[in-house]
């Protein structure tokens, strides 16, 4: 008998956990629904069209990225398409490193941002050289100027391009924490892990 795949899932609404409760149990097989991530979980569900990326700023989210491999993290939609029924939901295409998110690009040199636009683009994001509002990240070389103050006056993270490559090495969007930027930078990171501001870039653990 086959061990059954445990799923959990983050940022979701009420309706869609119900939604995906009662999907699990009458169309995958060997597929149980935990509201925890344990140790047992391999797949987390996430909603990429939900609100403003609710689910990228979920500490459980953050926790799988920076340190559960072992773990595939899939779209609601992809689990509710009808042609998956019964296949092994842990099969199931994974999300691209930039799903849905809008970054925007500012003060790289010239090879840098070009190569940095063609990956964000070629995995599921929309590389900008505006920024507004509803931009999700930053990266830049360079930590003032005025998309710099804007960026950090709507919140909206300012990271260094490192966070870029290993976010595509990782294969999901890392904890832009560890690569904030607070200081211009000439092909060199400065990581910073400041364990007091987890809560303000990831307040849901559900």
């Amino acid at each position: 008998m086959s061990s059954d795949t445990f799923i959990t899932s983050t940022g979701l609404s009420d309706t869609e956990k119900s939604e995906l409760e009662l999907i699990v149990r009458e169309r995958y097989a060997n597929t149980t629904y935990s509201p925890d991530l344990t140790t047992d979980v391999k797949v987390l569900v996430i909603n990429k069209r939900g609100s403003h990326n609710i689910w990228l700023k979920s500490r459980k989210f953050m926790f799988v990225a920076s340190f559960r491999p072992d773990i595939k993290v899939i779209d609601l939609r992809e689990i509710c398409d009808s042609d998956n029924f019964g296949k092994d939901i842990s099969e199931l295409a994974s999300i691209k490193p930039f799903e849905n998110l809008k970054v925007s690009l500012s003060r790289l040199e010239d090879g840098m941002l070009d190569k940095i636009r063609l990956i964000i683009n070629n995995n599921g994001g929309k590389a900008v050289s505006h920024l507004t509002n509803d931009t999700d990240v930053l990266i830049s070389m360079v930590a003032e100027g005025q998309r710099y103050v804007a960026a950090v006056k709507w919140g909206i993270p300012v990271v260094s391009p490192d966070w870029c490559f290993d976010t595509l090495e990782r294969g999901l969007p890392l904890n832009t924490v560890f690569y904030k930027l607070s200081t211009n930078v000439t092909n060199i990171v400065r990581r910073l892990n400041f364990e007091n501001d987890e809560d303000k870039v990831g307040s849901e653990f559900y």
